[in-house]
């Protein structure tokens, strides 16, 4: 009878967590977890990925540790003053610095996803006190078009601190209202952009640390929504404007699907509980291997 009760529990526990893991890499074409240093840390670990890995623009900066696979400093220097870049999250991280000009390019777009699709990251921004940006890009469409989607506090951020956050879908549409003191420096957040085609409109919506914060309707915006790359610590326009980020980015995910308001939900509790979104091995072959081996003990006992 024991027995019995025991093999239920684990067949639910190992259905369970093959269940969500499943849900959670259905359509995801590119997977950057930035933990090794150089190009290895630029690769796509999306399951079965073969083509997208990242392009890192300028070189990689050993003094600074600029690019992937930093592992933290609660002293980092980028160049005007201290920043506090000791948090880490899942592993290590893509550093990024304002005053290098430099960005990981993502050779992605929606001849690759399509125009239903999703984005997904985790940021933390970190700009010492010496660093004047009003504005910072986490990830922008690499394309000159008329196509936004990117995450950056306002030009006229507030005086208290750069916490406006103001996220742009299709036709730079703002996906609802600013997000007014929702984001924090030096704190881990996560984003999620969705778009979907819904006859000549884009429906988009974003949530911020698993809740949807709003979602908006660009009116006939699907026939000509397009972009050709995705840069990640930067705006499009490169080093220009001054916009570009300063701090860390981990955990980018790209669907060619707009993912459910539960799966955004899952992603944010993984990171705060420092899981990989595609864990290497993954949490439930180590399970399995956890489970199978109590029972292997209790059959010998």
């Amino acid at each position: 009878m024991k027995k019995t009760q025991y093999a239920s529990i684990i067949a639910l526990a190992l259905g369970c967590a093959a269940t969500s893991q499943a849900a959670l890499v259905t359509g995801l074409v590119a997977y950057y977890d930035f933990e090794e240093t150089g190009t290895a840390g630029l690769a796509n670990k999306a399951p079965g990925a073969t083509d997208y890995n990242g392009s890192w623009s300028g070189s990689f900066d050993a003094p600074d540790l600029d690019g992937p696979g930093f592992t933290g400093d609660a002293t980092y220097n980028p160049g005007d003053g201290l920043s506090d870049r000791s948090t880490l999250l899942v592993g290590n991280a893509l550093n990024v610095v304002d005053g290098n000009n430099t960005f990981a390019d993502m050779d992605i777009g929606t001849a690759d996803i399509g125009k239903t699709m999703t984005v997904s990251l985790w940021t933390y921004l970190a700009p010492s006190a010496g660093n004047t940006s009003a504005r910072f890009h986490a990830f922008e469409t690499g394309d000159t078009g008329v196509y936004d989607l990117s995450i950056g506090t306002k030009s006229n951020y507030n005086a208290t601190g750069r916490n406006d956050y103001t996220i742009y879908g299709p036709d730079n549409d703002k996906i609802g209202t600013d997000v007014l003191n929702s984001y924090s420096e030096e704190t881990w957040h996560h984003h999620v952009i969705t778009a979907t085609v819904s006859g000549a409109d884009m429906i988009n919506s974003y949530y911020l640390d698993g809740v949807l914060t709003r979602s908006e309707t660009s009116v006939g915006a699907a026939a000509n929504f397009s972009f050709t790359g995705l840069h990640f610590g930067d705006a499009r326009d490169g080093a220009t404007n001054d916009r570009d980020w300063d701090g860390l980015i981990d955990e980018v995910a790209i669907y060619n699907r707009a993912i459910t308001a539960t799966e955004a939900d899952e992603l944010y509790d993984r990171g705060i509980a420092g899981l990989a979104v595609v864990p290497e091995p993954s949490s439930s072959a180590l399970l399995g291997l956890g489970l199978s081996s109590m029972l292997l003990r209790r059959k010998r006992s």
